[in-house]
This record gives structure tokens, C-alpha cells and sequence, in this order.
């Protein structure tokens, strides 16, 4: 907050959204596999190779994004 005073913001705040944003990001990447199957819009065999990739891309995501904040304030 420090910085976004310095350069002139006002009343500064910042909100950890971080399971609402990327765990959601997350849970939904690693699900969407799945809800491709059942609708008929992936075989098997592509679902699998599928949950395999979004997996690996969650877990990455997982690993080097700590917090996703938002962050508001007014600047005059």
C-alpha cells in the first residue's frame, strides 16, 4: 500500500481473492475434461490426455502465483 500512496493513490485497498480467482481458475481447469466428456464434445482417450495436460497446468499455476489481489484506490 505504501507504494500506491507514494505516487499519489488515496484510501487504498486490497483484497486477497485468491481461492475466488485462481483456486477457482484452478478447480474449473482441472474439471473441464471431465464436463467435456459427459457432454459428448471429447472421446476418452482425448479427455484422458486432456485431464493429464490441465492438471500439470494447474499444478503449475499452483506453484508460482502465491496471491491474486485486487487492489482499488482513488487517485485525485
Amino acid at each position: 500500500m505504501v507504494h500506491f500512496e507514494a505516487v499519489g493513490f488515496e484510501d487504498v485497498e486490497v483484497e486477497d481473492r485468491t481461492d475466488d480467482c485462481l483456486g477457482g481458475f484452478r478447480r474449473s481447469l482441472i474439471a473441464w475434461p471431465a464436463s467435456e466428456r459427459r457432454k459428448g464434445a471429447m472421446s476418452l482417450k482425448s479427455s484422458l490426455g486432456t485431464a493429464l495436460v490441465c492438471r500439470l497446468i494447474a499444478g503449475y499455476f499452483g506453484a508460482v502465483s502465491k496471491a491474486y489481489l485486487l487492489v482499488s484506490a482513488p487517485k485525485p
